[in-house]
């Protein structure tokens, strides 16, 4: 028999958003007694490992307990973490643009260069605050408005 991930019509991102609030609930629903038996259990364990008196069996319940503990950290913090990806995400993609414009206006630059003999079109950057400035080399200087 071949599982299947079920379909609820909708997209696949949409199903990774709801199972991680799901599971960022089920987790928020953790007791302060249960959260601190889980620190404890670990730090036993961690004990433990780096005394080299560890079973499998321990290391597979450090496994376990490290992952409830996980998943404890992220119902408390993830929606932020979630919220300050998009805003990394969001600077990207202005990055992105920056740096194709930079790119744009390098090549007009050295096709400005390459055609020295014929008349060449002048790139203008344009500001209502200060008239107009020619663009005589390939940096991009960003002006700031005087406080």
């Amino acid at each position: 028999m071949v599982y299947r991930e079920p379909y609820f019509g909708f997209s696949r991102q949409v199903y990774a958003v709801t199972a991680r609030m799901a599971g960022r609930l089920n987790a928020a629903n953790v007791s302060q007694k249960e959260h601190k038996q889980l620190l404890d259990e670990r730090q036993t364990l961690l004990d433990k490992k780096f005394e080299g008196t560890i079973t499998r069996r321990e290391e597979n319940r450090l496994q376990y307990v490290r992952w409830s503990l996980d998943r404890i950290e992220d119902a408390k913090y993830g929606h932020t973490l979630d919220v300050l990806e998009g805003r990394v995400r969001e600077y990207e993609q202005f990055l992105s643009g920056v740096n194709s414009l930079r790119s744009q206006l390098e090549q007009q630059i050295q096709t400005g260069r390459q055609n020295r003999g014929h008349k060449r079109p002048r790139v203008l950057l344009r500001n209502s605050k200060y008239h107009c400035i020619p663009l005589k080399c390939a940096r991009l200087v960003i002006l700031s408005q005087p406080s």
